[in-house]
């Protein structure tokens, strides 16, 4: 047994203690503040984003404080007291300038300080080698790019990598402890929302700014009005002086065993017109772009492996997939007539990937502002996955499942997104979001799986399985926006429309035997064909009203309707023959034809106060929903229900100074079952797994709490930032599982065979969830590098049916990091970092089950430039896993090396050799825990290749442009806010 809780004392005082500290240094008061408005000397327009530093007269060496402008170029500097005081003001494109400040007892106003304009083609001033690297700016956190040093051939994903907060988990980016939902470059799409395209594709010497904040939508950043519902949003600042010219990149590499990639970027920029084109081909199992685009417009998962509320991925490698977590209305796996038994899911494993895109991106004057992207992928992937599951059972019985899956796939996907904002005039203007997606999958598999009780095998299948499934998927979002006369009088309408279809086939032979209480064997030929589709239209209506200063209410009324249609004819061969023998005729209790229809009506009022200190919202909504659920065969049937919702929502931002501030939100909401989770066709894909649906399903309820603080400390350059959310959820949709010992026919009349298990959707209370991140970052001077350390929490309570007998399962985990990375130069650039996570796992039944298990994970990266044109890198990768099945434990190394040599002029080729996994130790398992099992997933990866290969740089900038801002959709209306508010 792991000695889980002395390894988490060891490390969790020291981190909380200096966490503490930071937050408490971060909160000290100050006693003097200077304001003023930094101004161009030429046009007298503010210069937002302008650097303000502060140095007591008698140490000019050391900095005690600072902030930035905002768009309005306004500034405040909280000073320790009063003095005398030599504030420098630096902004890109401007002459630096000193002014010296005497504050008194009071507060200082310096007025106007004027800078004159320079010429920008040659380096910027940096007024201190120890820069600021994170600023704290209402809800938006800003890091500076220049305080994070990194190689020359750096891209953004390597760059963020060094940045506080910002941490990388199952191949996703992750920014204050939260899965980053879009990246913006200069505030605009970029290869529509996915982050993974922007990070792998823009250079990191690029960057001006990384800005972090919870993005809200077109109509709430219209209103002002903070509804709850937003996105993590990273967003790419360029340096001004890399806004006009030519960058990218075109490499190609071959290697042993057949092994190459090949590919590049290219992207020319002027000014607000910005055309990006990237391209790649590998079969090396690299990926430029979201693994999304793998199931496009199919939605997730395949049909082999059962949800969960939680997997952690331990893949030494890259990761080449994710887990899953539970919440909301629940996750229902391998439901009757689903997508996942027409799809071969083989994200994991060996890949060969053929991509392109484009992305186009313009501003007309004041009138209209587009972006628009294409993206096109072709990836084949074969699989070879073993999993060993572990059932919590109410009897003493050993219940276990294994299983052996072998897999290949072919995905072609295209992917179309497009932003057009158009102002009609002054006051009025739309705002047009199209998306589109097609996608061809085409799969096969061969399964070997077996359940047993104990040491007694009681059940076996061996199945194929081939596939061939289309998807498409269309959304659009119109959005038309109204400012009155009046400040903060606003009118808006935004109405969404999607559609999507799925239309596939499914051939599946069968060879099961059945071991207890006597043998019994069988044979399933079945021909499955499906067709699904549904549609949606939603609107929303909004009306603001300013009641004083600060104050306001948002008057609401959303409608929407929502259908979703699902066909699924499977034919088996006439009395149990086999094809060729006998007629295939249609399996009335493998077949269902259904649909279901969702109409809600939901209206509400919020109230809004807000100044420089405080930010309040409390609101409620009603909503009435109206539910229809038809299911049309075998056996016609009709559920109608309606409900009705109160939905209250709260929030608060207190800001404790300009580099610290506060934030709680409160809201709730309500989910319907779909139509899967609905069906009553049994689903005998696994005929060992069973599973069914149930149209007595009801919607599910959902509590959200969230507590946020961040702040900066200017002297010390430090950065704090904690997190602390949660939910409950009520008629959770969780799953009741029926493993029997004995053959057993259902109330419904579904036989189950001993040795099988049946799977089903119900309603439970109780299912909580709740996560907590917190990370202090500072600079270690004499190393000349940046230390950030995280901790985590979080803990989830999962309810579940087994035998019929309810098991809670509980799952607390921690998590404790630390990441030193250098601050060195461009030639030395290091990261070394250590994560640990520890699990338990506490059922109410069957405790002697109870596991913990514990993941180490240290890397050490290094590129490191000799002789200006020899670079040397290398990355060693450390996992430790206990806890986990037998054959899983243990220590694994990942060696990476790479040497290169850059020629040709400004170095811009470059020949590397590069040699991956070179200890041949590469390997990826993951662990899923819910309410009924425990498994273990052990997954095939790449694993020793070697590449050569040429890389040629493309750089070519033609000086200073700043964007054109984008007026603001009003006359008198006021402003939007700032990314975050």
């Amino acid at each position: 047994m792991i000695d889980f809780a002395r390894g988490v004392c060891r490390w969790v005082p020291p981190i909380v203690a200096v966490i503490l500290l930071a937050a408490a240094s971060a909160t000290a008061q100050q006693s003097a503040i200077v304001r003023g408005t930094v101004v161009d000397s030429a046009t007298t327009n503010p210069t937002p984003g302008a650097r303000v530093s502060a140095r007591s007269l008698r140490d000019t060496a050391t900095i005690i404080a600072g902030a930035i402008a905002d768009r309005a170029g306004n500034f405040s500097v909280e000073l320790p007291s009063a003095g005398g005081y030599l504030l420098q003001i630096t902004s890109v494109g401007y002459q630096p300038r000193s002014v010296v400040a005497r504050v008194g007892g009071g507060d200082l106003q310096l007025g106007r300080i004027v800078l004159a304009p320079r010429d920008v083609q040659g380096n910027e001033v940096v007024v201190s080698d120890q820069r600021l690297a994170a600023v704290q700016n209402g809800d938006t956190t800003e890091l500076d790019a220049k305080a994070f040093k990194t190689a020359p051939d750096a891209n953004v994903e390597d760059l963020v990598r060094k940045m506080p907060t910002i941490t990388m988990q199952d191949g996703k980016i992750k920014a204050q402890g939260e899965d980053v939902q879009k990246v913006l470059v200069d505030g605009r799409p970029f290869f529509g929302d996915d982050p993974t395209a922007t990070m792998r594709n823009l250079p990191a010497e690029m960057v001006d700014k990384i800005q972090i904040y919870d993005q809200q939508g077109d109509q709430s950043q219209f209103t002002g009005f903070n509804t709850g519902n937003s996105n993590k949003t990273i967003n790419v600042v360029t340096r001004p002086t890399m806004r006009n010219g030519q960058f990218g990149k075109i490499y190609g590499g071959y290697g042993l065993d057949n092994k190459y990639k090949a590919g590049g970027n290219f992207s020319l920029f002027n000014g607000d017109t910005r055309i990006s084109i990237i391209a790649q081909t590998n079969n090396v199992s690299e990926q430029n772009f979201a693994i999304e685009d793998i199931l496009g417009a199919m939605g997730g998962g395949g049909g082999m492996f059962g949800g969960g509320m939680g997997r952690v991925m331990m893949a030494m490698g890259r990761p080449h997939g994710g887990g899953s977590s539970g919440g909301g209305g629940g996750r229902w796996s391998r439901g009757g007539g689903g997508i996942s038994d027409f799809l071969v899911d083989s994200r994991e494993g060996l890949s060969t990937t053929h991509a392109a895109g484009v992305n186009y991106s313009d501003r007309f004057g004041s009138v209209a502002d587009l972006t628009a992207s294409y993206f096109f992928n072709l990836t084949n992937t074969e699989s070879e996955q073993t999993l060993l599951r572990q059932y919590v059972l109410p009897s003493a019985s050993n219940q276990r499942y294994n299983e052996q899956n072998n897999s290949e796939s072919d995905n072609i996907n295209h992917r179309f997104n497009a932003k057009l904002d158009l102002r009609l005039d002054s006051l009025n203007s739309i705002t047009l979001r199209p998306r589109l997606t097609l996608q061809q999958n085409d799969g096969s598999s061969s399964l070997r799986g077996n359940n047993s009780a104990g040491e007694v095998q009681t059940g076996a299948s061996n199945s194929t399985t081939a596939t061939d499934l289309t998807g498409l998927s269309f959304s659009n979002d119109l959005l038309f926006r109204h400012s009155f006369g009046t400040p903060g009088r606003t009118f808006s309408a935004n109405l969404s429309t999607s559609y999507n279809s799925n239309i596939g086939t499914s051939n599946q032979r069968s060879d099961n035997s059945f071991l207890q209480p006597s043998p019994s064997f069988d044979t399933l030929i079945q021909n499955a064909d499906l067709d699904k589709n549904g549609w949606s239209a939603s609107g929303n209506l909004s009306y603001t009203e300013p009641l004083a200063t600060g104050m306001g209410l948002l008057f609401s009324y959303a409608p929407s309707v929502s259908v979703s249609n699902s066909d699924q004819q499977t034919m088996s061969p006439l009395d149990g023959g086999t094809v060729g023998e006998s007629a295939m005729v249609l399996d009335s209790a493998l077949s269902s034809r259904a649909e279901s229809r969702t109409t809600t009506h939901t209206g509400g009022v919020t109230y809004q106060y807000r100044d420089s200190t405080w930010e309040l919202s409390a609101g409620a909504s009603y909503q009435w929903s109206g539910f229809q659920y038809d299911d049309q065969f075998p056996i016609p049937s009709t559920v109608e229900r309606t409900y009705g919702d109160l939905l209250p929502t709260a929030s608060v931002r207190y800001n404790f100074s300009r580099d610290a501030s506060l934030r709680l939100s409160y809201r709730t909401s309500v989910s319907m079952p779909g139509v899967d989770q609905l069906q009553s066709a049994l689903n005998n894909s696994n005929p060992l797994l069973l599973s069914i649906g149930d149209p007595s399903l009801q919607e599910s309820y959902q509590h959200n709490l969230f507590v946020r603080y961040s702040s900066t400390n200017v002297p010390s350059a430090s950065n704090f930032f904690a997190m602390l959310g949660g939910s409950l959820t009520s008629s959770y949709i969780g799953n009741q599982t029926i493993i029997p010992t004995r053959d057993t026919t259902l109330a419904n009349g579904v036989a189950i065979q001993q040795g099988a298990q049946l799977t089903q959707p119900i309603n439970l209370d109780g299912y909580i969830s709740a996560r907590s991140f917190a990370s202090y970052g500072f600079p270690v001077s004499f190393l000349k590098s940046n230390l950030n350390l995280f901790a985590s929490a979080n803990y989830t309570r999962t309810p579940g049916i087994i035998n019929n007998v309810q098991n809670d399962a509980h799952a607390p985990s921690v998590g404790i990091g630390v990441v030193l990375s250098s601050n060195i130069s461009e030639a030395v650039d290091f990261t070394i970092s250590n994560n640990f996570t520890g699990n338990l796992v506490r059922n109410s039944v069957r405790q002697d089950q109870n596991t913990e298990y514990t993941n180490n994970i240290a890397r050490a990266r290094l590129s490191w430039t000799l002789f200006e044109n020899v670079v040397l890198g290398t990355d060693l990768t450390h996992q430790s896993n206990n806890g986990l099945a037998e054959e899983n434990n243990g220590d694994y190394l990942l060696w990476n090396a790479s040497l290169g040599v850059k020629f040709l002029p400004e170095n811009r080729g470059e020949l590397r050799l590069a040699v991956n996994d070179i200890l041949n130790q590469n390997t990826s398992v993951s662990r899923t825990v819910n309410d009924a099992y425990i498994e273990d997933l052990k997954s095939t990866v790449l694993g020793r290749y070697a590449l050569l290969t040429f890389t040629y740089s493309i750089r070519n900038f033609g000086g200073m442009s700043l964007p054109t801002p984008f007026p603001p959709p009003g006359g008198d209306a006021p402003p939007p806010p700032p990314p975050g508010r």
